[in-house]
């Protein structure tokens, strides 16, 4: 025993000279300092591995504090460290022997502070294993209890069997028990009691469920703050376990924070304060670190900014116009002098509107002292320099006006005039001053006069009428004078202005108003307003007589085309030359007016018909030759249409509309000419107008129906799609497609038509599949009219979800004209391509610039045009277009349907030459769903080796 105290007494000789602190126990439980802040030390008789050689040592400040249990670096919390010496031995699987020690300043780790902590730990290790029993140390209760008295927090030791437990007297007063030892069940009781005196007893007591429950938790996890009602106080707990090889235990750390707690609190409410007034400004206050990051803002910074609120971009040194220079600059000025003075800047506001502020500018410092960043107040000036503009330029006008201005008050005393006035009436600003304007009286107008012009001021707001004035001189001048009165928000009279103009330049500026209302301004002819004047004094002229006068509406073609080929400019270009070539050829005329934008007219006096046609052969010959562009022609033809007086009407709307319906015809010839009205389209437009009406009643009264024509594939003789065609049953008849669909078009009733061809198509699909016949996918032809419509590719996609069906069984066929126009169509063809439908050009090779759709459009499918097909038998024309066709398709890699095939050789002659799949009568003529179904489900079964030999719904002498 001699041996053992002289071991224990130089531990704590070099432990007293070291100051290095002892500690005993569970690196993840509970640590039992043994000579620490304030307890001293104490010997034990533990558990100890002699052969254990493990030391983890350290000096760094984050991995020496790391090497302490929690429960002693919960009490070193608030310690000023600066050094730390930590050193820790495992002495079993479950315990740990370790020391530490604090220096305030680095230099004052002694140099042989390591060397000690490696004897020390050698030491307490021989000393655990000379005095190893079996006795534990949690156990030894003198020694604890001497521990836990010591200690200035409240110590709480639950077990979870039938031993005594422990309450120090720190924890007594909390939970109203003698100090010493007491029953499990009693000290739990109280803790509960203890967790029912909170503020914050829900969340207190799923922190207590937590760390007592199953479930592991980290060291970090098992420290909460309590706050108790009353008394009102704070309390830091720290729940860890106490776990030996005889013991089971709680122990419960109750350390009173109520001080730092509230100081937290007045903290957090100084800041909620702050945050709540500056939010609350309506200046902007923004707060940047010393780098110029912003690194905080109120609402009104998204406010100045026009901003919906916080976003990716808002908070930016560029987006509140700071560059590396002027931040340099302004905490430069800012370090030296704590601020900067008031300064405007100017930001960039959403929309590319832009702000001006007011910018002042203050250092931000920490505790310490030391610069932290920027705070800058922001004050919107914008409308001040708008109205500083406003007056600047107000000013600059009045005095730069070239006609006299002249200001006087609600009583009529002058206050100022502008430069113009004072050199019209020779009196100097000062002389006019203080005076009235009857001192320019001139004693040519009675007091009637000016009675009825202070009337029309108060009734009306204003006067305008000739006026004559005498000149400083004694000399008469005559002006034009235009009196306005002035009124404030509430409407009281402030101010008159009275406006002084020269009469010539007055007749000058209304005959030029006169002709801008009356004349074209780029090609400087009457427009149709002055047009149409012109045809009632012709008709006036003419009524009575024997003469016919001639109403001729000329358009010119291709405008569209031209401005999308060559510009805009080079349209107008065109027009204008038109323009020059109309008004050179119709010298005589009675007008040559610009009706629309690609349309003129023309009014001509002649005595029989034979004249007229001379006239319109005149213009043809003028307008239809190329106009030139950098030496390239460029063609624009004209169509007109004439209609005569009296034989076609005896007024100008009347004469007009029928001009009108002549040039409709004279468009659809297939060289445009001249044409006349005549009795004939007349009742084409009555028919066209009941057609119309019929079809606005057909989709409600569920006349359309579908007929379907196969597409039969060219490599193995199935139907490999179909094509969906309306028809129209009108009572007992059907309207042919080629009757109604250019009423549809021209009425733009063609839109709903469209959707419902797609959605009963998707509903015959539908009955298709059920059936067990596949037709992989069904065409339906889109109007160019769908393409104007922003929601196209919406509606369409809509129609075929309703329907249960994807957009790949759906083949969405279009003409050449649709692409004619490409801002309408392109981004619409690439969204209806991402949706799933396929795209096919129905007719290719009838229109113009064929290949540059081609080469600019995503599309899946060509359509080569009946008129191709039908010439392959007898016109090498044919064929070699064709075959051209072919050859393309295949180089882009797009799917070929040959139209209107209706002999065998054709057909050979077309799959010979690689062309996909066949549509036409050989096989099919357009049938209903069912019809369809049957054809398709034949041609299935039978899988021909080829189409020529299939078995063919139309009969041999049907075809041809």
């Amino acid at each position: 025993m001699a041996e053992l105290q002289k071991m224990v007494e130089d531990v704590q000789g070099l432990l007293r000279a070291s100051r290095l602190c002892l500690w005993y126990g569970e690196m993840n439980a509970i640590a039992v300092p043994i000579r620490s802040h304030p307890s001293g030390w104490m010997a034990a008789p533990v558990l100890y591995r002699p052969d254990s050689d493990d030391v983890m040592f350290s000096t760094e400040p984050a991995d020496a504090l790391a090497l302490l249990p929690l429960s002693v670096r919960a009490q070193l919390q608030g310690e000023p460290v600066a050094a730390v010496l930590s050193a820790r031995r495992p002495l079993d699987a479950q315990r740990t022997v370790g020391l530490y020690a604090l220096w305030q300043q680095p230099a004052d780790l002694p140099a042989e502070a390591p060397r000690l902590a490696r004897d020390i730990l050698g030491t307490v290790g021989q000393l655990l294993w000379r005095l190893g029993t079996s006795v534990d140390f949690a156990e030894n209760h003198p020694q604890m209890h001497a521990l836990a008295s010591a200690l200035p927090q409240g110590v709480v030791i639950v077990p979870l069997d039938s031993r005594l437990g422990y309450v120090n007297a720190a924890a007594a007063e909390l939970l109203a028990l003698p100090a010493g030892e007491a029953r499990p069940d009693l000290l739990a009781e109280r803790l509960q009691q203890l967790v029912q005196r909170t503020r914050n007893g829900g969340e207190v007591a799923a922190f207590a469920s937590r760390v007592l429950g199953q479930e592991p938790v980290q060291p970090r996890e098992r420290t909460a703050v309590w706050r108790l009602v009353d008394p009102p106080r704070a309390l830091r707990v720290t729940i860890s376990p106490i776990r030996t090889p005889r013991t089971q235990a709680w122990a419960w750390l109750l350390d009173d924070v109520s001080r730092e707690t509230a100081l937290q609190d007045e903290l957090a409410n100084n800041e909620l304060k702050f945050r709540q007034f500056y939010q609350s400004l309506r200046d902007t206050v923004v707060f940047y670190d010393m780098a110029g990051q912003p690194v905080e803002c109120n609402q009104a910074l998204y406010e100045l900014l026009g901003l919906p609120g916080p976003g990716p971009t808002a908070l930016t040194p560029a987006a509140l116009g700071w560059d590396a220079g002027s931040w340099a600059r302004l905490t430069e000025e800012c370090l030296r002098t704590g601020h900067t003075p008031p300064r405007e800047r100017k930001l960039q506001a959403a929309g590319g509107r832009t702000v001006h502020a007011e910018s002042s500018a203050y250092l931000r410092r920490d505790a310490e002292g030391r610069a932290r960043g920027v705070w800058e107040v922001l004050h919107d000036i914008t409308e001040r320099k708008n109205v500083e503009a406003q007056l600047i330029l107000s000013a600059e006008a009045f005095a730069r006006h070239t006609e006299g201005v002249l200001l006087t008050d609600a009583d009529s005393v002058i206050l100022t005039a502008n430069d113009a006035f004072v050199r019209t009436s020779g009196y100097s600003r000062e002389e006019l001053r203080g005076q009235r304007p009857n001192l320019l009286k001139s004693g040519k107008h009675d007091q009637r006069f000016y009675e009825q012009m202070r009337r029309a001021i108060s009734e009306h707001g204003w006067w305008q009428g000739g006026v004559w004035n005498r000149h400083r001189n004694g000399e008469l001048f005559f002006k034009w004078l235009t009196v306005n009165s002035v009124r404030d928000a509430q409407g009281t009279l402030t101010h008159y202005i009275g406006t002084y103009r020269d009469p010539v330049a007055v007749r000058t500026a209304q005959r030029h108003i006169e002709y801008l209302a009356t004349h074209d301004q780029e090609t400087q002819l009457p427009n149709a307003i002055l047009f149409e004047d012109r045809i009632q004094s012709g008709l006036q002229r003419l009524r009575g007589g024997s003469g016919q006068l001639g109403l001729v509406i000329v358009e010119v073609q291709g405008m569209t085309r031209i401005s999308n080929a060559l510009g805009v400019s080079v349209g107008e270009q065109v027009i204008k030359d038109a323009a020059e070539r109309l008004r050179g050829t119709c010298i005589g005329s009675l007008a040559v007016a610009r009706l629309a934008k690609e349309q003129f007219g023309v009014l001509i006096e002649a005595d029989h018909a034979g004249t007229l046609a001379h006239h319109c052969a005149r213009i043809l010959e003028a307008l239809n030759p190329p106009y030139l562009h950098d030496d390239q022609p460029v063609a624009a033809p004209v169509a007109i249409g004439v209609s005569t007086f009296p034989l076609d009407g005896e007024d100008s709307q009347t004469l007009l509309i029928k001009a009108n319906t002549a040039l409709g015809r004279a468009r659809a010839m297939e060289v445009p000419g001249y044409q006349f009205f005549a009795a004939e389209l007349g009742r084409e437009i009555s028919e066209s107008f009941a057609l119309e009406s019929g079809l606005r009643q057909a989709l409600a009264h569920d006349e359309f129906f579908l007929e379907y024509q196969a597409q039969v594939s060219s490599r193995d003789g199935t139907v490999a799609g179909c094509e969906a065609l309306v028809r129209w049953r009108r009572g007992e008849t059907t309207v042919p497609p080629a009757v109604f669909i250019p009423v549809a078009e021209a009425s733009n009733l063609i839109v709903p038509l469209t959707e419902w061809v797609l959605g009963q198509a998707c509903r015959d699909l539908r009955q298709w599949d059920a059936h067990g016949v596949t037709i992989p996918t069904v065409s339906v032809n889109i109007s160019a009219r769908h393409f104007q419509l922003d929601t196209m590719v919406e509606r369409l996609t809509h129609i075929v979800a309703e329907e249960g069906l994807a957009p790949t069984r759906i083949c969405l066929e279009i003409t050449e004209g649709a692409l004619a126009e490409p801002e309408h169509s392109e981004t619409k063809l690439r969204a209806l391509r991402q949706a799933g439908f396929a795209l096919s050009v129905d007719d290719f090779g009838t229109g113009y610039s064929s290949l540059s759709y081609l080469r600019r459009f995503a599309l899946d499918e060509l359509k080569i045009d009946r008129s191709f097909v039908r010439g392959i038998e007898g016109d090498p024309g044919d064929r070699a277009l064709a075959n051209a066709i072919l050859a393309m398709a295949r180089s882009l890699q797009l799917t070929t349907v040959a139209e209107g095939v209706e002999t065998e050789q054709q057909q050979r002659y077309l799959a010979e030459h690689g062309c996909d799949l066949i549509q036409g009568y050989l096989f099919m003529r357009p049938s209903d769903a069912s019809t369809l179904e049957r054809y398709a489900r034949e041609r299935s079964s039978a899988r021909p080796a080829s189409v020529a030999s299939a078995p063919q719904v139309l009969p041999a002498s049907a075809r041809g």
